[in-house]
């Protein structure tokens, strides 16, 4: 018994010394398999499971081997090229997995593939495991390298019929994600709807960040770059990120519902909430429509009708035929400030290094300086303004506010209309402090707004806000403008106050005064705003990025050799590249003093910055020997550049390698 125990406990040993050798082999590769070592393990794992996937090449490269796209094709039971691709409904539908989730979750992605091929949808469905989507290390530019997503989306041709997932594993977060918004478009409703049912049904946890698409569709936050590539292809998308294995189960529940019944609706202009243990509550674009024409008749009656009515009538319609002119002079000194503003965060350079946040917020305070000045000279030269004709003005503007920016995009609706109901009701408010309460309750709307941009904007898309374009100016300004004349109703209450105290006219230098203090207070407030925003929202979402030191050395591991040949008029050159390291990315350039040096090439190349540099289009990961062809002018001389970043994992750090080669010519090209 002794010897059978022994040699039971001997294999159990050999296997846990396997499985967990097996284990930290997968997790050692995942860290160093990338590019085209990549794409070959999904290749070849796929053919392992009898799928036969097409590669296609994200960059044109010659015929060095770099990371590519695969494609897996299964066409649906009612498939009919002449009726499917020349209809608008969706009939084929894309699942975008990248290559690093495939080696990460493989007999997931795997068991995806072949529930899809055991199903036979009557509908297509078509699998893309893209390459280079995976966040790059190397923080520099990219050498206009596109990721396989891109290329991808671009590369469609019929994408009238096509639907898109994005099908992406995370599990930082305890909740599954689902995105719905890139750059100026979001998911329509029927594939938000189904998507969100079928996580619903299927009983799983999730979340969805983007809310308030209006925003992303603005053009305010950049969104998701994925999602974007397949929207400006003209083709809908969702991504969905899932936390667990098991959460593929609500993907499944999508594929084995799903109809092409209704994908041919195009409503993007929706809101949706989903509260717990309640059925999600959805607004659609019909439902705003509606609401708005109703409120537009409304609106109408009550500043053309009821306003001019009663014993005051008279009296009312002369002061607003005498003081009409404060809405566009208002409107016109609110969008100079901004500009100015704009110029002060600019080219002050303490204020330009700022916070982006922050330089928002100091432009908003620079331009309530401007305001107070304008609305202090204005409340003192006019003295006869009735109260009538700031509360008009204010509820005319409101109106307007709702029309000007449920054009632009209708889900703003009901913000626009709860401000506009706050400026209602609070028009024959005369107290000081019930018009401080009714500008809070006004701000309160637009809270959420704030919020979402601050946790979810990349510097880029505040710089966008910040340094804004005419009608950006302009939008602002009138959102602002129903809180400036608030300002104004006070400005006014104080002086009246002052001279009813006082029995005095009040100087012009008392109101200036008067103006500067409470400009001074609305700015700590908006400082005091912009610190919350930036703690609470702002830094929890944007982790300062540790830029990588980058240390020069003599080539040691790279080494560089051209050949040249004659093509008639052409010069042909290659340039051989041998590196005895993998390097994270190879930078080759060819610049010449007089003209473009570049005729044609094996690779795809740009010319950078201006006519007489030439880069080469090179993927990251690259194989360590490559080989570039081009041609040249024979008369043309030109230097080329090589430039090999290795990636120093013991000290966190990029050794830089660069050689340069001189080619002469046989003198100046005319």
């Amino acid at each position: 018994m002794n010897g059978v125990h022994a040699k039971k406990l001997f294999l159990k040993f050999i296997f846990l010394t396997f499985f967990t050798f097996c284990t930290f082999s997968q997790d050692d590769v995942s860290s160093y398999l990338r590019g085209a070592q990549l794409t070959n393990y999904v290749e070849q794992t796929l053919k392992k499971n009898k799928f036969n996937p097409l590669k296609s090449e994200l960059v044109h490269t010659g015929s060095d081997i770099f990371a590519s796209n695969l494609t897996l094709d299964f066409a649906g039971t009612d498939f009919s090229y002449a009726a499917d691709f020349n209809d608008q409904k969706k009939s084929l539908v894309v699942i975008d997995i990248k290559q690093e989730d495939f080696f990460r979750k493989t007999s997931t992605v795997v068991d995806l593939i072949k529930f899809v091929r055991d199903s036979k949808f009557d509908f297509s469905v078509e699998f893309v495991f893209t390459a280079m989507d995976e966040a790059s290390r190397v923080p520099f530019r990219k050498n206009f390298q596109q990721n396989g997503t891109s290329v991808f989306a671009s590369s469609m041709i019929d994408t009238d019929n096509t639907v898109a997932l994005i099908l992406r594993f995370d599990n930082s977060y305890n909740e599954s994600r689902i995105y719905t918004a890139g750059f100026k478009n979001s998911s329509p409703l029927w594939l938000t709807k189904r998507i969100v049912e079928s996580f619903n049904e299927e009983k799983i946890d999730y979340v969805s960040p983007q809310k308030f698409l209006s925003i992303y569709r603005a053009g305010l936050l950049s969104g998701n770059q994925n999602m974007t590539s397949f929207f400006i292809n003209s083709m809908p998308c969702i991504s969905i990120v899932l936390s667990e294995d098991s959460h593929i189960s609500a993907l499944k529940y999508f594929l084995t519902h799903y109809s092409t019944e209704g994908t041919d609706k195009e409503d993007i202009h929706y809101t949706f909430f989903q509260l717990k243990f309640l059925k999600p509550i959805w607004i659609s674009e019909r439902i705003n429509i509606i609401a708005l024409e109703i409120f537009g008749v409304l609106s109408i009656l009550i500043l053309c009708s009821f306003s001019f009515i009663g014993k005051s009538r008279i009296k009312y319609k002369k002061a607003f035929s005498k003081f009409w002119y404060i809405i566009p002079l208002t409107i016109f000194v609110s969008l100079i400030s901004l500009y100015a503003g704009q110029f002060f965060c600019r080219f002050i350079p303490v204020v330009h290094r700022a916070n982006p946040i922050i330089q928002f917020v100091l432009k908003i305070i620079i331009s309530t300086i401007f305001v107070t000045i304008f609305f202090t000279f204005q409340s003192h030269f006019s003295k006869e303004g009735s109260e009538f004709i700031y509360g008009y003005n204010l509820t005319l503007i409101a109106v307007a506010n709702v029309f000007i920016f449920c054009a632009a995009d209708i889900t703003l609706f009901w913000m626009f209309v709860f401000e506009y109901l706050v400026i209602y009701f609070s028009r024959n408010l005369i107290k000081i402090h019930g018009l401080v309460i009714s500008i809070i309750l006004m701000i309160i709307p637009f809270l959420p707004y704030f919020a979402v941009i601050a946790a979810n904007s990349s510097s880029m898309d505040l710089y966008f806000i910040i340094y804004s374009s005419f009608f950006r100016n302009f939008m602002l300004a009138m959102a602002l403008f129903p809180f400036q004349i608030m300002w104004l109703r006070v400005l006014a209450r104080i002086r009246y106050y002052q001279q009813n105290k006082t029995q005095q006219t009040i100087s012009l230098k008392t109101m200036l005064s008067f103006g500067f203090i409470s400009a001074g207070i609305i700015a700590a407030l908006v400082i005091i705003f912009g610190v919350l925003m930036t703690t609470f929202f702002y830094n929890k979402t944007h982790t300062t990025n540790i830029s990588q030191k980058i240390i020069d050395t003599t080539p040691s591991r790279l080494s560089v050799t051209q050949e040249q040949g004659s093509e008639g008029d052409k010069t042909s050159n290659i340039i051989k590249i041998k590196s005895n390291h993998e390097a994270d990315r190879y930078i080759v350039t060819v610049l010449s003093p007089t003209s473009v040096p570049v005729l044609d090439s094996t690779y795809e190349y740009k010319v950078r910055d201006n006519t007489t540099q030439v880069e080469f289009i090179i993927p990251d990961y690259p194989p360590q020997e490559i080989s570039i062809g081009y041609s040249t002018d024979p008369k043309l001389n030109h230097q080329i550049n090589v430039t090999a970043l290795y990636y120093e994992s013991k000290l966190n750090q990029y050794s830089r390698e660069s050689i340069q080669l001189e080619y002469a010519g046989q003198g100046e090209s005319k």
